[in-house]
């Protein structure tokens, strides 16, 4: 992907711009760094695919 390196900096800034340690990131994300095998990052996959599934499908004006 060659957007790769964008995308890392913009999380490099968000984690910059919040003032939270990566630990704390990596906690939203759902991975536990003590237990790195027993994590569940497939919950912030699921909520961030809700998301970008309500960008496409915005409410419709009133």
């Amino acid at each position: 992907m060659e957007d790769r390196d964008e995308i890392l900096l913009e999380v490099a800034r968000l984690i910059w711009r919040r003032k939270i340690t990566i630990a704390e990131f990596y906690e939203v994300l759902g991975v536990d760094l003590d237990d790195v095998q027993h994590s569940d990052p497939n919950n912030v996959v699921t909520e961030l695919a809700g998301i970008f599934t309500g960008w496409h499908n915005p409410p419709p004006q009133t």
